[in-house]
């Protein structure tokens, strides 16, 4: 799982401190942020809007000496260089007399933020807190920030401050002294249990992260993974220098850090260099320094994240699955691999379309599948894919299906008993042909050839698309029927396996008045809702486009009544448990389709109408005999609320 997941930072790992020219880290004064006195901790909003950070300049609340919490409006975040306001004192109830600094900001709805910073427990802040400096937490709604409250489950006696908070606030890093580090100061973090809704015990970071010397400031990336903070341990360039790592484990609960790398020079220097905040495309980072040319004890500086450090960002990667040569969407199941991440998602039924999030800097793999076609195997390749955004990719697939060079249509005609009828019949194939021939019979039954097809399945895939059949039929004593359908449709109903498919029609007798409307108050006696289901129509074995003796004269007497009933319908497909998992599937989808046609036919509106198909899985009785696997070969018809 590791060995992708790592390979970004490989090449920190190897030296110890790695370099960049000059020009490429474009390290800048933001001067506008800058004055005499100190400019700490900068806190940047992930789109460059808003920067928070501490100061003990003109102006503050406090004594002289103590911090106060500034903020500062970016007036072209769209831009690639800021243009800052003159910061603000944020005021009170955030600013006391006392010490505040060390801000976490994140946006929990238009105009609304979550801060959590560092202010310490006495006179001059009138708060509550154990510890030297504790952590509290504010909401900013409607332009006034709430009073701030301590975070109990996270202070101690110790030093706890440094706060970074993951966007979804369900993590927060921080620095602390308390026992239990590894040496003077360490990262720790905790969860908060939004059953409970408190933080969980604090967890120290780790061996990874943590050192016998001083780690402070971290930062989490938005991605959630990608951790800075700054240490002054021994190897670095130096006093106080940044570092990066990584989560590679991010789907478990507890995080598991590969060994922190320096971010190098010129990005660290002989000073401190300290509290690192990236921009959430992952170019852009501010930090704050004492280094020489600066305007005050330290100063808010600005650079480009060097390649080796840039951080994971989330993409959301779209589109949709169709039938090739055609705007049908497709239920496909869509798996996605990469470096130990794997995904399994779903395709919405009647559009076909999907949507997930994606890390990005790793190569993936993408298997969609869908029953009765051939699944297609392609690779996503986002490992140069730094800035969030979307990447679409559309799926068609081709029918899973047997080509052959002559293939037949099997037409049956039937009366309402199920009696084979031999009727006088003409067919015709547009374009193909421009006049009716005779549609000859054999036991009953019209059999049509297509001969002379070409091999190449796509070729093939398009002439059925382009043609269309016509059937018409007469026979004394019955009603006359048309049927038309492109051949395409024709072949669908075989269930994926070309070269042979079936049409059955029904040829209703010509019956008086009374007699019709006797046999439709019958049916309307058995179609009579009980329970959930409203009607249910029954197959022959392995049959997905013909119903049992009977079943047809529902269709009608149904329409009627669902006509009146403000809810959709819901037409669900099921097979018996004989055949394969793939077979049973594209079965029940096709007996689903056929009623779902059915009904259309009859003069219900297809905006009402959705299909489901589930094979085996649901059988309606326990089998034992081919009676009761009769039961299970069905469609039932029920009522939803979409």
């Amino acid at each position: 799982m590791q060995k992708l997941f790592l390979s970004l930072f490989f090449s920190a790992s190897v030296l110890a401190v790695q370099s960049v020219p000059d020009e490429e880290a474009g390290i800048v004064n933001v001067s506008e942020l800058n004055s005499p006195d100190t400019e700490y901790t900068p806190f940047i909003m992930p789109d460059e809007s808003r920067i928070f950070f501490q100061s003990n300049r003109a102006g503050s609340i406090g004594f002289s000496g103590n911090f106060d919490i500034w903020m500062s409006m970016n007036r072209s975040p769209e831009t690639p260089l800021p243009a800052f306001d003159r910061p603000i004192n944020l005021g009170p109830p955030i600013n006391t007399p006392g010490f505040e600094g060390m801000p976490a900001v994140r946006e929990i709805g238009f105009e609304s933020w979550e801060i959590i910073f560092a202010s310490t427990a006495d006179d001059e802040t009138q708060r509550t807190g154990p510890g030297e400096t504790n952590l509290y937490r504010s909401l900013y709604r409607n332009g006034i920030w709430s009073a701030p409250e301590p975070l109990t489950e996270i202070n101690t006696p110790f030093h706890d401050r440094m706060p970074t908070i993951s966007v979804d606030g369900s993590m927060l890093y921080f620095s602390s002294n308390r026992p239990g580090s590894y040496g003077s100061d360490d990262i720790w973090y905790s969860r908060f249990d939004p059953v409970k809704q408190q933080w969980s015990e604090p967890v120290n970071a780790g061996s990874s992260i943590n050192s016998v010397a001083s780690e402070v400031s971290p930062s989490l990336h938005t991605d959630g993974i990608t951790l800075y903070f700054s240490s002054n341990r021994k190897g670095g360039v130096g006093s106080y220098d940044m570092y990066y790592t990584q989560n590679t484990s991010p789907t478990i609960n507890f995080p598991e850090y590969k060994p922190a790398a320096n971010l190098g020079v010129p990005f660290n220097s002989p000073q401190d260099d300290e509290y690192p905040s990236i921009s959430r495309s992952g170019d852009i980072f501010y930090f704050s320094s004492n280094r020489k040319g600066g305007k005050g004890s330290l100063d808010i500086y600005r650079a480009n994240v060097p390649h080796y450090a840039k951080p994971f960002v989330i993409l959301t990667l779209k589109g949709f699955v169709r039938e090739a040569g055609s705007d049908r969407g497709l239920e496909s199941t869509i798996e996605i691999t990469g470096a130990g991440h794997a995904y399994r998602i779903a395709s919405k039924p009647a559009s076909g379309d999907y949507s997930l999030q994606l890390h990005n800097n790793l190569l993936y793999k993408i298997v969609v599948s869908s029953p009765g076609f051939e699944s297609q195997e392609t690779y996503l390749d986002l490992r140069r894919n730094n800035v969030p955004g979307t990447v679409t990719r559309n799926f068609s697939l081709l029918r899973d299906s047997v080509v052959a060079s002559s293939m037949e249509i099997v037409v049956f005609y039937e009366n309402e008993k199920g009696e084979l009828l031999q009727p006088n019949a003409v067919y015709q194939i547009l374009p193909a042909s421009m006049s009716e021939k005779i549609l000859p019979f054999q036991s009953k039954r019209g059999i049509i050839r297509l001969e002379n097809l070409p091999r190449d399945k796509e070729q093939i895939h398009e002439f059925l698309r382009l043609s269309r059949l016509t059937l018409n039929a007469s026979l004394p004593g019955y009603e006359n029927v048309q049927y038309s359908n492109d051949l395409f449709e024709i072949f669908e109903n075989s269930q994926g396996v070309l070269p042979r498919a079936e049409i059955h029609l029904l040829m209703e007798s010509t019956v008086s008045a009374t007699e019709q409307k006797n046999k439709q108050k019958e049916i309307e006696l058995e179609i009579t809702p009980g329970g959930e289901i409203l009607a249910s129509f029954y197959f022959p074995h392995n049959i997905g486009n013909r119903l049992s003796n009977g079943s047809a004269d529902k269709v009608k007497t149904l329409v009627a009544m669902l006509k009146e009933k403000k809810e959709s319908i819901l037409v669900q497909g099921h097979t018996d448990s004989t055949g394969s998992e793939k077979r049973n599937e594209t079965l029940s989808r096709s007996r689903a389709e056929y009623i779902r046609k059915l009904l259309i036919a009859n003069g219900l509106s297809a905006d009402k109408i959705k299909t489901e198909w589930f094979a085996a899985r649901r059988p309606a009785v326990e089998e034992k005999d081919d009676a009761s696997r009769a039961k299970n070969r069905r469609v039932e018809i029920r009522l939803f609320n979409p």
